[in-house]
């Protein structure tokens, strides 16, 4: 968390996807100002990194981390080029962590 004048910046953890309708903060001094107008909020997607940063033409298994998807999330990986989709099979493996089986190809 960081805090300066008139904002504050939180972490948020443990979300099962990219909506959230059941979020509720408190302070040790209670409830901010205008906390009950925040009834839900959506977050964007982001890669944040990926490893490891090579792997074989065979496939391999990725670790992707990013922010904005939960456990529920349906997450894949695509190549800039082509558009495709290089995973085989993916599985989020906690908010903000999934894996990509990568299918067979050179890229």
């Amino acid at each position: 968390m960081s805090v300066s004048d008139g904002s504050a910046i939180f972490t948020i953890t443990d979300i099962v996807d990219v909506d959230s309708s059941s979020m509720a903060f408190y302070t040790t001094d209670g409830t901010p100002n205008g906390a009950s107008t925040v009834s839900s909020h959506s977050f964007t997607p982001a890669l944040v990194s990926i490893s490891p940063l090579t792997g074989s033409s065979g496939g391999a298994k990725l670790t992707v981390t990013g922010v904005g998807f939960g456990t529920s999330s349906t997450v894949n990986l695509y190549h800039v080029e082509s558009t495709s989709n290089i995973c085989a099979t993916t599985e989020v493996t906690s908010y903000g962590v999934f894996t990509c089986y990568t299918t067979a190809q050179e890229i």
